[in-house]
C-alpha cells in the first residue's frame, strides 16, 4: 500500500448496494482450459503481443500484480528488471504450471488500466511446443450483455460472466481506472483472479482482464472499488466484480512488439519523470604550456 492518501475530489453520494441474488458457483478448469493460462500471486495469460513465434513470450496480468510495491497513482513502469519473489508458472497442459523466468516489465500500470506485460525468458515457439495456448488481443471492446469465459491460473477455477456496462470512471482507494468492465451480478471471485482473462467465447480472443471486486461494500477504499458517473456520483455495489479492457494496448505497440508510448493513438498512462544521477565527465587535463612551470607528472586540480 502507499504510505500517503489522495483526496478525491468528487461530489459524495454513499450507496452501499448489495448483489442481488444467490453466488453462482466457480467449476474446476481442466488441463485444456489452463493451457496457456498463468499463476503468480494473481492469474494471467500468455498473449501475441505483435510478437513473432521466436521472440520472447509476453504474460499480461494487472498493474497492482507485477511488482512487490504499489504503483503511484498517475505513473507507470516502462521496460524495468522483473524483480517480483514466488514462482510465475505457465500451463501448457497439466493441471500443474510450469515455472517460468520472468526477464522484465515491458509496461506496467494501474491508472486509466490496470494492466501489466511481463515478459518471459521463453519464445512462443519453445511454449507452444510444450503445449501452451498463445492468446491474442481483441481490437473491440466487449460489448454490455455480452458473455465472457473466465479461467483463473491461480485457482484452476473457470466460469462464465457476462458484462454488465462500462464504467466511465472506477475509483479504488488512490487509483481510477477508466471505461472498465462493469461484470452481471453474481460473478464471484476473490483473491488470486485478478489478471484472470476475459475471453469471448466465439472468437477466443481475450477481450479484458479482471482486476477488482468490492468485497465489503465500502466506498472507494482499498478492495472496495466504486463507480463514478459522469456527473460525480459514487456508487458502490457489494460483491460487484470488474475487469479492464486491453483494446488500448494495441495502440501502444509496436510492429515488432516493443511498448511505444510516444505511438500515434496510444493512450497508456506514461511514467512521470525520474530523478537522474548525472555523471560528469572529468575535463581533460591541459597540456603543458611552454610558459608552464609545471613539470609533465604534476597532477592538475580537478575542477
Amino acid at each position: 500500500m502507499l504510505s500517503h492518501r489522495l483526496k478525491l475530489r468528487l461530489p459524495l453520494l454513499v450507496a452501499a448496494l448489495s448483489v442481488a441474488g444467490a453466488a453462482s458457483a466457480n467449476y474446476p478448469a481442466t488441463p485444456d482450459d489452463l493451457r496457456g493460462m498463468a499463476s503468480l500471486v494473481c492469474s494471467g495469460v500468455i498473449v501475441r503481443a505483435n510478437r513473432g513465434p521466436d521472440q520472447p513470450a509476453v504474460l499480461l496480468t494487472n498493474g497492482h500484480c507485477a511488482t512487490n510495491a504499489s504503483i503511484d497513482p498517475d505513473d507507470a513502469l516502462v521496460d524495468v528488471p522483473y524483480s517480483r519473489g514466488g514462482d510465475l508458472g505457465v500451463y501448457v497442459g497439466g493441471d500443474t504450471p510450469e515455472t517460468m523466468k520472468p526477464s522484465r516489465i515491458l509496461y506496467a500500470t494501474r491508472t486509466g488500466l490496470d494492466v501489466a506485460l511481463i515478459e518471459l525468458k521463453v519464445t512462443y515457439r519453445e511454449l507452444e511446443a510444450k503445449g501452451a495456448k498463445i492468446y491474442e488481443m481483441a481490437k473491440n471492446d466487449a460489448k454490455p450483455g455480452s458473455d465472457v469465459q473466465l479461467v483463473s491460473g491461480f485457482w484452476k477455477e473457470k466460469n462464465l460472466c457476462a458484462v454488465s456496462h462500462l464504467v466511465p470512471s472506477l475509483v479504488e482507494d488512490v487509483w481510477t481506472t477508466r471505461d472498465a468492465y462493469a461484470m452481471n451480478d453474481p460473478c464471484p471471485t476473490t483473491g488470486g483472479w485478478s489478471g484472470t482473462p476475459m475471453v469471448d467465447p466465439t472468437s477466443l480472443e481475450v477481450v479484458g482482464i479482471l482486476n477488482s471486486t468490492n468485497l465489503a461494500g465500502q466506498l472507494c477504499t482499498l478492495d472496495n472499488p466504486c463507480e463514478v458517473s459522469s456527473d460525480g456520483t459514487r456508487l458502490a455495489f457489494n460483491g460487484r466484480t470488474y475487469g479492464q479492457r486491453v483494446s488500448p494496448i494495441l495502440n501502444c505497440l509496436s510492429t515488432n512488439g516493443d511498448v511505444v508510448l510516444t505511438q500515434a493513438g496510444c493512450g497508456l498512462t506514461r511514467p512521470k519523470p525520474r530523478p537522474t544521477t548525472e555523471t560528469k565527465q572529468p575535463e581533460p587535463e591541459p597540456s603543458p604550456s611552454p610558459t608552464s612551470t609545471a613539470k609533465p607528472s604534476s597532477s592538475w586540480p580537478k575542477r
